[in-house]
């Protein structure tokens, strides 16, 4: 395991991806609404949630073939990264493990805006005309 898999859990987001493709359409409706699609910090895995997304939040079917479809009628000729779909697929032994994955790719994405936040605060404290009682109102 990465010494900062806990910031970037491509685990988690290969599992998300691939429990949604098995799940169709309920689990992706279920997991859509507890994720946003800048959750995802890989830019493959995030192509493909957004599509995910976008059929789930129409009430399309969400599989491989449904996702190729959105995916050809998009990008064109851009060739679909289809084995990045069957490996997020052979991730996740079940679509059961979807809430697993959510609170791994969760936590990730919070623990990414926190260091985010600290290094903004820590870059605007060198302002001197920036008063500490708006760092630490900007901090709350």
């Amino acid at each position: 395991m990465a010494a900062d898999s806990h910031l970037y859990p491509t685990d988690d987001e290969m599992g998300l991806v691939g429990a949604c493709l098995l799940g169709g359409t309920d689990t992706a409706i279920e997991v859509c609404a507890q994720v946003p699609v800048n959750a995802i910090f890989h830019d493959g895995l995030r192509e493909a949630f957004s599509l995910i997304h976008q059929l789930s939040g129409v009430g399309s079917q969400c599989d491989q073939m449904a996702l190729a479809r959105e995916w050809n009628r998009l990008k064109g000729a851009q060739p679909a990264p289809i084995e990045l779909w069957l490996s997020a697929e052979n991730a996740c032994p079940s679509s059961e493990n979807a809430s697993w994955h959510v609170q791994g790719v969760m936590d990730g994405w919070r623990r990414r805006r926190v260091m985010e936040s600290g290094s903004m605060l820590a870059s605007r404290s060198k302002d001197a005309s920036v008063t500490v009682d708006e760092l630490i109102s900007e901090a709350e």
